[in-house]
């Protein structure tokens, strides 16, 4: 081990950790025994809440509610308006509502994890991640998200290991989406190459950086993620040359 690990990079990675939200689950299909109407005010609604026009959204999908006031897909979109909005309080309680109607909604439970993430309550967090992962085993973005509340708490060891799970499925979480697959295997190197440098692991780290450049070159318009990682592998090489 070559001694402390400069601050730089962690401070760093918090800036570049927010970057998975821009990676949103799609949202679930609508139930079967509700009526055309309801299924038609949906469709509506989620293609106005897609092109970011939520206000126009919100009163179809109260009526939507109205309609079918089970209908678990209305309270999941009713909760992501209100985390889009930052309204957390609710946002918390529609996505309750959404798990209570049907428990295998899976954006649900991944922007659950999302909010006790960002509120640094990384047990609550991993836990909807896990149930996130348990209905998608192959996501890589609970998969990398799992690895971060690790790292909050710590545990960098058990960090490295799901970020390097998260890489192995990566590839293939986003088929025919090259971009944003990318844009993920970004992340997750960037994420990977901050913990192997805490765990003194300097050249495996720079390896990860440097593979967080070259991923977020090939997804464009990642330049948070490219600098971050230049500025950190630019760090990690002084640091070594100093400790030589």
């Amino acid at each position: 081990m070559l001694g402390r690990v400069p601050a730089l990079l962690v401070a760093l990675w918090v800036v570049t950790t927010q970057l998975c939200e821009n990676c949103a689950p799609t949202t679930p299909t609508s139930n079967g025994s509700d009526s055309a109407e309801t299924r038609a005010e949906l469709e509506r609604a989620k293609l106005l809440f897609e092109n970011g026009r939520i206000d126009h959204a919100l009163p179809i999908l109260r009526r939507s509610l109205q309609l079918s006031p089970h209908n678990a897909e209305a309270h999941f979109l009713l909760g992501a308006a209100a985390q889009a909005r930052s309204n957390i309080s609710a946002a918390l309680d529609w996505y309750a509502k959404a798990l209570a109607l049907n428990p295998t909604l899976y954006g649900a439970h991944y922007n659950t994890g999302l909010i006790y993430r960002h509120a640094k309550r990384p047990k609550l967090a991993r836990a909807s991640f896990n149930a996130a992962l348990a209905l998608r085993p192959t996501c890589a973005l609970s998969q990398n998200n799992i690895g971060l509340m690790h790292y909050f708490e710590a545990n960098h060891t058990a960090a490295v290991r799901w970020f390097r799970r998260a890489l192995a499925t990566a590839a293939n979480s986003h088929v025919g989406e090259p971009k944003r697959g990318n844009a993920t295997v970004a992340e997750v190197h960037f994420n990977l190459g901050v913990c192997l440098a805490r765990l003194g692991q300097v050249l495996n780290a720079a390896d990860a950086y440097a593979a967080a450049m070259k991923a977020a070159e090939l997804a464009h318009g990642e330049d948070d993620i490219w600098v971050s990682a230049a500025m950190n592998l630019a760090t990690l090489c002084t640091f070594v040359v100093d400790c030589q």
